[in-house]
């Protein structure tokens, strides 16, 4: 049955952490760093979950319990948990108690919206989601300071949020509920589908008899000051290379080099393509022509 407890107010929220992950760990060490305070780490009810949230409650001088034992008595409730699961997690933390009035309930989604606490809200809760758009890994530095955030939600909640999120010094934006899949395959664009496409450079990069980890060294700085032209001066300014010149015979060449490795080969010409769309672009139609070819071939 749920249980009632009395209304919380707070000029100075607290928080308690659902979760014990790499966003969970920087988010932890971001708020004790602003100043605030960590009521209780929540986390499931398995062997290694329950021993990082005892690691953190430690450091952070909070309370390690599992869900089943969670108080929720905390001014902000923040789930940092994978997708999937926030659904099936929020309707079972709701259930806690039956008055959640005085209190903040946020997720981390950034393709679920904040609908998805509706039962909180039901309750008496303001509710939001709050995305980083960061990649966090075991290595990352344990600092929101410049992360941006996209917030959704009821005004209440994000009134409470975004002045945490400064005190941060992370930045804020708000992005809307119904283009929240679409921020998501945004930031997908900028980390992992990045990944993705560079292991295709590595793959290349053995073609010409490097390993992966000596192509990613031999690549390090023109990556390093690519991205870096990009960030500071637009697309345009930091596209480089035959495409660019229009130089067809090096092109050609590059296409014979995927005569046994289809797939790239493929990979490459809807890169090319997409530049010439999108880029300057010198003997386009010649450039296009190659390309038209070599699809169809690849494709018989």
């Amino acid at each position: 049955m749920a249980r009632k407890t009395k209304k919380r107010t707070s000029r100075h929220p607290d928080f308690t952490i659902v979760g014990t992950g790499q966003l969970a760990r920087v988010l932890l060490h971001a708020l004790q760093d602003a100043g605030y305070k960590i009521g209780e780490i929540v986390s499931r009810d398995l062997p290694d979950s329950k021993r990082r949230a005892l690691k953190l409650a430690r450091q952070f001088k909070a309370k390690a319990r599992i869900l089943a034992d969670a108080r929720f008595e905390i001014t902000v409730v923040w789930l940092c948990i994978p997708d999937d699961y926030i659904p099936q997690c929020a309707a079972a933390i709701a259930q806690v108690k039956s008055d959640w009035t005085g209190q903040t309930v946020v997720h981390s989604s950034g393709a679920l919206s904040s609908r998805e606490l509706g039962a909180f809200k039901r309750a008496g809760a303001a509710i939001a989601s709050a995305h980083p758009l960061m990649s966090f890994v075991s290595t990352s530095p344990a600092t929101l300071k410049d992360v941006p955030f996209a917030l959704e939600g009821d005004g209440k909640a994000l009134a409470l949020l975004k002045p945490v999120l400064q005190r941060m010094k992370a930045s804020v934006f708000n992005v809307e509920e119904e283009k929240k899949a679409a921020y998501h395959a945004f930031g997908s664009f900028a980390s992992p589908l990045l990944i993705a496409y560079l292991t295709q450079m590595e793959a290349v990069g053995q073609l010409a008899g490097l390993d992966r980890k000596e192509a990613r060294a031999r690549a390090a700085a023109i990556l390093r000051q690519t991205i870096l032209n990009y960030i500071q001066r637009g697309p345009d300014e930091a596209f480089s290379g035959p495409l660019r010149r229009g130089d067809v015979g090096t092109i050609r060449k590059h296409l014979q080099v995927f005569e046994n490795t289809p797939d790239v080969g493929h990979f490459y010409c809807e890169l090319a393509k997409i530049a010439l769309r999108e880029l300057p672009v010198n003997n386009r139609a010649e450039i296009e022509k190659l390309l038209a070819q070599k699809t169809a071939g690849m494709n018989r």
